[in-house]
């Protein structure tokens, strides 16, 4: 996939996302980049905690369904021409090591 990428186009995006369910992100970075031709985003959330959040799959499609907000108000995309791909990547540095699996992270009807 890194050969499709044209980093001649990668470019810092701007904007910060605020919605009423959260509180205003002041650790996101968005970067776009343009992959055989089409525009992409890179969403780098900065989390800095010390703890697993078992939401964090939740909280991401929040961020994310934020950004895609912020892109339509701005005209950044159409959504005639439907979304542009997001690649949303979380860094966790906590001290404990991350020992939890997508499984255990994703709530399933019926655990507690």
């Amino acid at each position: 996939m890194a050969e499709l990428l044209d980093y001649a186009t990668l470019r810092p995006e701007t904007g910060t996302f605020i919605t009423p369910a959260m509180k205003k992100r002041e650790d996101d970075i968005v970067w776009s980049i343009e992959l055989k031709g089409q525009r992409i985003y890179l969403y780098l959330l900065l989390e800095f905690q010390s703890s697993i959040d078992r939401g964090m799959p939740v909280r991401m499609m929040q961020y994310v369904a934020a950004l895609y907000d912020h892109l339509v108000r701005t005209k950044a995309i159409d959504l005639a021409d439907g979304l542009s791909p997001a690649l949303p990547i979380v860094i966790y540095n906590g001290d404990a090591r991350w020992k939890h699996s997508l499984e255990e992270l994703v709530f399933r009807p019926g655990r507690q």
